[in-house]
This record gives C-alpha cells, sequence and structure tokens, in this order.
C-alpha cells in the first residue's frame, strides 16, 4: 500500500467514524430531548471542536474515577438553589461536557439552568464549562452541585 492509499484509508475511516458518531447521536433518546429542550440554544460541536475542549477540559480539572476531585482546589463552593448559579457565574456560555462518547453542547446559561433536568438525564454526571475555560460547575450523580473559578495559577 503505498502513501496515497494509507492517506485515503486513514481519510475514509475518519468519515465512517464520524458517520457512526452522528448515527449514535440520533439514536439516543435522552440526548435528542435535551437537544429538543435547549432548542436553538443548544449547538453541537463538531468533532475537532469537542476534542479541544475535551482535552482542555481534562488538563484544567482534576479527576477522580467517580468525578471532579474538588479537594484540589483551595476554595469552591455548593449550590443549594439552582437560582445561585446566576450569582456565581461571570460567564453566560457554557460548553455542556458528559463523558467522551456523548458530544459537547454549546448553550447559554439561563438555557442549560431552565432545562437542567432534561440536561442530567443524558449522563449520570454532567459538567458546565465556560467558553473561557475560567468556570465549572459539576452535577454530581448524588444530587451535589458544585461551582468552581478555574484559576491558572492554582492548576
Amino acid at each position: 500500500m503505498n502513501i496515497e492509499q494509507k492517506e485515503r484509508l486513514e481519510q475514509l475511516k475518519r468519515a465512517n467514524k464520524e458517520k457512526q458518531r452522528k448515527k449514535e447521536i440520533e439514536n439516543n433518546a435522552l440526548l435528542l430531548e435535551c437537544k429538543e429542550a435547549l432548542g436553538t440554544g443548544g449547538k453541537i460541536l463538531e468533532q475537532e471542536e469537542k476534542n479541544v475542549v475535551y482535552r482542555i477540559f481534562k488538563e484544567r480539572i482534576p479527576f477522580l474515577p467517580w468525578g471532579i476531585d474538588w479537594k484540589q482546589f483551595n476554595t469552591f463552593y455548593k449550590i443549594e438553589k439552582l437560582e445561585e448559579i446566576y450569582e456565581k457565574c461571570k460567564c453566560k456560555e457554557f460548553y455542556i461536557i458528559w463523558c467522551d462518547r456523548f458530544p459537547i453542547i454549546r448553550s447559554d446559561i439561563v438555557t442549560i439552568v431552565n432545562n437542567i433536568y432534561d440536561v442530567c438525564a443524558v449522563e449520570a454526571d454532567t459538567c458546565l464549562l465556560s467558553l473561557d475555560y475560567s468556570e465549572i460547575i459539576e452535577f454530581y450523580h448524588e444530587g451535589a452541585i458544585t461551582f468552581r473559578v478555574v484559576n491558572k495559577d492554582e492548576e
């Protein structure tokens, strides 16, 4: 197999993987309900952009097998009522991040909070990461909501 054939094969593999990813999204009822609830305010990221956001997310946020390792941060805030999110957040738009097999959706914080039950139904743990990567909100599967401003000097 020559170089051109190998490149073509890789290109076909990537196209097939993208087609499978889109098919999985189309067949996931909870994800579709979430997307519908977010309406035009929710945009599913293309694979390349998703990969960049997910990589940065994993690099900046310390994880344990069951969720974010909040003990690695000096300060973080437990959110008791959803409305408190508006008081804490300076950013207006966030990425909705579940596990790697799901797409990442970009939406404004008001739309996300107004539809939080549909958003959190997609996966047991849901994270929101601000577009500038400075704020993180975790909706933990046991019901806790935690907010943190991510400082570069604490990474």
